[in-house]
């Protein structure tokens, strides 16, 4: 019987040309099948925006990596998908900020909850409406558009490029070194010297 002893190494030992080629081997057996890391949070923060804005519904969509994405809307009012400027804004922030605003805090203990976390009343809390950063780049996206003087419906279908973008930097990160290096170093991968994965 023979005993072979290997040399073990983590991502970060690895020569230049060893990760080169683990980081070459990581990416060709990424799947386009198997998602985009972060896919499903970025479409649920977009759903999550049309279903508690009151007055707008989501009707169709098509997003994905390339190619051009797009989103139509319907709204209750014929006239409000055509509002621009103040009118906009207001019609926003009754029909969907004004959900999302923190309320005065009533007790000590909610006072110093907001305090902690740096919270100030009539303030959109970061993360409201799933709990996943996503919330923010879309809401964010939806004010400035329409402050911006697009319409109201230019804003809600202006979305869909917004998740195109995340989607695709997912994507792009996913399949990048610093990418690679995160995945490796979080579930323990191991290589030899020539930074074949063991």
């Amino acid at each position: 019987m023979k005993t072979r002893t290997i040399e073990v190494y983590e991502v970060l030992e690895l020569s230049p040309a060893a990760f080169e080629k683990a980081h070459r081997e990581y990416c060709s057996n990424l799947y386009d099948d198997d998602g985009v890391p972060w896919e499903r949070e970025i479409m649920d923060s977009l759903k999550a925006i049309f279903r508690e804005c009151q007055g707008v519904k989501l009707r169709d969509w098509s997003i994905g990596i390339g190619g051009t994405s797009f989103l139509s809307v319907s709204f209750s009012q014929d006239v409000a998908g055509g509002l621009t400027g103040k009118r906009a804004i207001a019609w926003l922030e009754n029909n969907l900020l004004s959900r999302l605003r923190l309320p005065a805090p009533i007790t000590i203990t909610e006072r110093q909850r907001y305090k902690t976390y740096g919270y100030k009343t009539g303030e959109v809390k970061s993360c409201s409406l799933t709990s996943v950063c996503f919330d923010d780049d879309f809401l964010n996206s939806l004010v400035d558009e329409v402050r911006e003087g697009a319409t109201l419906r230019r804003g809600f279908e202006g979305l869909a490029q917004v998740a195109q973008k995340l989607i695709e930097g997912e994507y792009n990160h996913q399949r990048s070194e610093e990418g690679f290096r995160e995945m490796a170093e979080a579930n323990g991968y191991e290589f030899d010297k020539d930074g074949n994965r063991l």
